[in-house]
């Protein structure tokens, strides 16, 4: 639904809305004239462009990616992302973590990794994979440790979006 480029709406700026969802997609292309829009698949490689992005935004997206997913389109967005630009990605931590309830085992994990994985009941069975749409957890030590292979952690500004903390992220 371009729940957040509607608001970023500019007449100077090239602005660009990625989904894995091909209806979302449509429906933007219809309705946000001021946007390009492309459908992708659930794991990348996209078809953009090398480093034709001074800026990506992710809210709730990699709060929903396996670790394997996640850390893929981090890697891809470093691909069309140019040297120096930004991301702006949000994850659930420690508030997201007590608001979703984690069980005992699961902050278990998530004190020891900083990272939890469990299946998404509410979105289950939408999607082709049964398996891709997940509820998972970062910490900050985590997302220091394994996005910095790729960008420079500016930020985590906790809860700032909502329950879920935004990570300011430099492309190197």
């Amino acid at each position: 639904s371009g729940r957040v480029l509607r608001f970023l709406q500019h007449e100077t700026l090239a602005m660009t809305g990625i989904d894995i969802d091909a209806d979302n997609v449509a429906w933007c292309a219809e309705n946000l004239p001021f946007a390009q829009f492309a459908p992708v698949p659930l794991l990348p490689p996209t078809e953009l462009p090398p480093g034709a992005f001074d800026l990506a935004i992710a809210v709730s997206v990699v709060t929903h990616l396996s670790e394997e997913a996640h850390l893929s389109w981090l890697a891809e967005l470093a691909r069309v992302i140019r040297p120096g630009g930004h991301a702006l990605i949000t994850k659930l931590g420690d508030g997201g973590a007590a608001r979703l309830r984690l069980g005992e085992g699961e902050h278990q994990i998530f004190a020891a990794s900083g990272f939890v994985d469990r299946p998404d009941l509410v979105m289950e069975g939408l999607i082709g994979d049964a398996t891709y749409y997940r509820d998972t957890f970062h910490s900050d030590d985590y997302v220091r440790r394994n996005w910095g292979a790729h960008f420079e952690v500016l930020d985590i500004l906790t809860a700032h979006v909502g329950s879920q903390d935004l990570v300011v992220l430099r492309r190197r």
